[in-house]
């Protein structure tokens, strides 16, 4: 099956059937991009990412395409660790030919970040709970540090203030807005 549902390019599901699709020139399995999907969903609908905006400073003239390595580079500042073998999945799966696509901007980021949005609309995903308050998703993404690199932060926090003390430098002025 060479066609993809609509459903499915807009983030809205797995499709029933297992389908191996071929866009430019690999082939890949549909279902390992919809629980990748389905996986970006999950991180960004607590953390309430937008995708696009990790977008615009690769796609100047707002066309809704970038090249493959700005893509790669706008899938890493989301912070979410994908292997590159899943980015590759990702680039080929957004990945446009035709008449009006102009190499090297291929990637369609639009339909990438409309799958992804998605989530905001439908509400989260079917297969996890998630807490929508800020503290609980602070509390989700709150990785405690070992106790030696937390005296090592301690000790080099007590460092500074006594160097600050010391040339009395203030740093409480640099954080108040001056009209």
């Amino acid at each position: 099956l060479s066609q993809t549902p609509d459903f499915f390019s807009l983030g809205l599901g797995r499709p029933k059937w297992s389908a191996v699709c071929r866009m430019g020139r690999a082939e890949y399995d549909e279902d390992e991009v919809a629980t990748l999907l389905e996986r970006i969903q999950v991180y960004c609908y607590p953390r309430r990412i937008r995708v696009q905006e990790f977008f615009t400073d690769f796609d100047p003239l707002r066309h809704g395409r970038c090249t493959i390595v700005n893509f790669a580079r706008a899938i890493d500042m989301i912070c979410m660790s994908l292997t590159e073998a899943e980015v590759d999945l990702l680039t080929e799966h957004f990945t446009e030919e035709g008449p009006q696509i102009v190499p090297p901007q291929v990637v369609n980021y639009k339909e990438f970040c409309k799958a992804i949005d998605q989530v905001y609309v439908t509400g989260s995903p079917a297969a996890h709970q998630m807490s929508s308050s800020p503290t609980s998703t602070q509390l989700m993404t709150f990785k405690p540090s070992s106790l030696e690199e937390e005296e090592r932060f301690m000790h080099s926090l007590h460092r500074l203030a006594a160097m600050c003390s010391a040339r009395r430098v203030e740093f409480k002025q640099l954080f108040f807005e001056v009209d």
